[in-house]
């Protein structure tokens, strides 16, 4: 995101922008659209359904669903690009962005019931902080693209925006999402029609006008009219050539730009010295003059080294700063040729899992994992093989005085299984530090801020090229859940059951048993999460999701965090294994925050036969570890189970 560009954009639109409208009576071929896939899933989702209650999925699916349809019948044809393993550069942001997300959580927790039982929309809820997307929103994602036949792009290394462009000059098409970055990325797309911000559509029926990415269902037949910016106007407007705009993205301050910059070529005198005025938004258009007329001075002609445009970087820092150590020019240079980069080419079928050269033959996991991160299904374990020094874990909506769920015993063995078979398969993972280790950054304990947590990988004791069989009793036995009536369910209903026991065994470790499930709350859940997989086995399109706003507790908002995080947990040793392609359902399937809340709070749902014979399963040697049980037994045991687990 370029600091202040998106409301610069807004602010200038009448001499910035273009509309164009499409509707079912257009006659042309279908107009290809390039989508910043994870800015469009914010957004859509954000502004649509709750989140904080623990994810709608099934209601996000039919959502997406329409919107795909409701583009299609205007002529458009998406094409969803997905970020992959961040830059390293992108650290700092990344942790920033999680406390803060952390703070959203304490606030949630602070704030009264009834307030936050109300419907919020946005990115920024009622009680503060930043909204936090629900964990399997991916795979979600990922499912209702692909039953609409959606050409999907799965970036392995590096963000979704220079693929949007080089599609979009490929196919001669637009650029969708809401990050301005995409704008300046189509400054080397000559081919591309522009860049349409997400949160600028207009759906048009006569006189109704609507400003919302899914037309509203009364308005038949509707055109839709994109605002449409392109680098050329924009290049134009702050009078600097289109090849300029990478370098003033990093002056102005993009993800990349070094935290010292903006003291140092910005700072306060000088905005009380320059053309500023108190009005809202005109410090940012300031900034943005002010970088534009620096550059103007210093930029004519497009650098062809990065010898030449080091020296045109210390120029334009001149022009703003007596500052012009090496440790700005060199940060700034890093963060223009972020801005330029262009994508990164598959070389072979391994990719990325070869290394980035080409082995004369490839081993059988290598293109199995290639296949499964192309196809969308290994999406976080390719994340720990490229970045394995910055792990990020699912964000859950836990109680922040309760122990760190992702931080359970169970659950990071499950983890550290997961990247051990990964590693071994692969032959490493890419330039850990310290050598055969993984950093995680998430919470320790209670009241901890999201940070690095390093652990050695353990010996790989399984492998993707195993047998289904040989991987799924591997599974089972590393979640503590090899038993005969976990092996009876039926094969979809068997990772509801690993992971709620994963969930019991996470909350036993407290020594005080306040934050142990009862016997009531464990059926509470296990009815409403097969309730929520009925539902998605016959999906009702013409169905509204009216009720999805139950009263949220702050116990039972933990204990829907703490199931999310154990089927997520589970999930990824799932992955590992290639289990979720060939043996088992989604996580999301069984998840619905206003159905798990519901149940908690003592709705009663439709019988259904599956619910004691999960309930056994998962309750098997459980009751120990359930509320009430004698605490020193519990932790007794499950230092017997952990050492048991150790030696596999």
């Amino acid at each position: 995101m370029v600091r202040g560009l998106t409301s610069y954009l807004k602010h200038h639109s009448d001499s910035l922008s273009t509309h164009v409208q499409f509707s079912r009576d257009t006659k042309h071929k279908a107009v290809p659209l390039a989508v910043d896939g994870w800015g469009m899933v914010y957004e859509l989702y954000l502004t649509s359904l709750p989140w904080a209650s623990g994810g709608e999925y099934l209601a996000f699916y039919k959502l997406l669903r329409r919107l795909i349809e409701s583009w299609r019948n205007v002529g458009l044809e998406p094409i969803w690009v997905f970020d992959g393993a961040k830059p390293p550069a992108k650290k700092t942001e990344s942790t920033d962005r999680k406390n803060e997300q952390l703070e959203c959580i304490r606030e949630f927790y602070d704030t009264p019931e009834t307030k936050r039982s109300q419907p919020q929309n946005g990115r920024t809820p009622s009680w503060g902080g930043r909204a936090i997307l629900p964990p399997f929103i991916w795979h979600t994602t990922l499912s209702a693209l692909q039953s609409l036949d959606v050409v999907v792009n799965c970036v392995a290394d590096g963000e979704a925006e220079p693929t949007c462009a080089a599609i979009a000059d490929k196919k001669r098409g637009y650029i969708f999402g809401l990050d301005t970055d995409l704008i300046i990325q189509s400054s080397n797309a000559p081919n591309c029609l522009g860049f349409a911000p997400a949160d600028q559509f207009t759906w048009i029926k006569g006189t109704e006008t609507a400003n919302s990415l899914v037309p509203p269902a009364d308005m038949a037949s509707p055109t839709l009219q994109l605002t449409v910016y392109t680098a050329h106007a924009l290049a134009r407007q702050l009078a600097i050539p289109s090849a300029a705009l990478p370098l003033f993205s990093a002056v102005v301050g993009n993800n990349y730009t070094p935290p010292e910059a903006d003291k140092a070529m910005f700072p306060s005198h000088a905005r009380r010295g320059g053309p500023f005025d108190p009005a809202p938004g005109s410090f940012s258009r300031w900034r943005i003059k002010r970088a534009a007329d620096a550059i103007g001075n210093e930029f004519a002609t497009a650098p062809q080294t990065e010898a030449e445009l080091r020296v045109v970087v210390r120029r334009v820092v001149g022009m703003l700063t007596t500052n012009k150590s090496a440790l700005l020019v060199n940060g700034l240079m890093s963060a223009t040729l972020q801005a330029s980069i262009r994508p990164k080419k598959q070389c072979c079928a391994a990719y990325p899992f070869c290394g980035g050269i080409c082995p004369r033959a490839p081993t059988s996991p290598q293109v199995d994992y290639a296949e499964a991160q192309r196809n969308g299904h290994l999406h976080f374990l390719t994340n720990v093989y490229l970045q394995p020094n910055f792990v990020n874990l699912a964000r859950l909506m836990e109680d922040p005085e309760a122990p760190a769920v992702h931080a359970a015993t169970d659950s990071v063995s499950a983890r550290f299984a997961a990247y051990a078979i990964v590693a071994g398969a692969l032959g490493g993972l890419r330039n850990p530090s310290p050598v055969g280790t993984v950093t995680e950054y998430r919470r320790q304990a209670a009241g901890d801020v999201f940070e690095g947590h390093t652990q050695p990988l353990p010996t790989a004791k399984a492998s993707p090229a195993l047998s289904v069989t040989e991987r799924l009793s591997f599974y089972l036995y590393i979640l503590n859940s090899d038993t005969v009536a976990i092996r009876s369910l039926e094969e979809d209903f068997q990772p509801l059951a690993v992971a709620m026991r994963l969930a019991i065994s996470s909350t036993a470790e407290e020594p005080t048993g306040r934050w142990r499930w009862s016997r009531d709350e464990v059926q509470a859940v296990v009815h409403a999460a097969l309730a929520t997989f009925a539902a998605w086995e016959t999906v009702d399109f013409e169905d509204d999701d009216a009720d999805l706003y139950p009263k949220l507790t702050a116990r039972n908002s933990h204990l829907v965090a703490v199931v999310s995080g154990a089927l997520a947990n589970s999930e990824i040793l799932a992955q590992a294994l290639l289990l979720d392609q060939e043996v088992y359902r989604r996580p999301d399937k069984f998840m619905s925050g206003a159905a798990m809340h519901a149940a908690l709070l003592g709705k009663a749902f439709a019988p259904n036969d599956q619910v004691e014979q999960v309930l056994e399963a998962v309750l098997e040697d459980m009751d120990e570890m359930l509320k009430g049980a004698d605490d020193d037994r519990s932790v007794s045991s499950r230092k017997g189970r952990s050492k048991r687990r150790a030696v596999v």
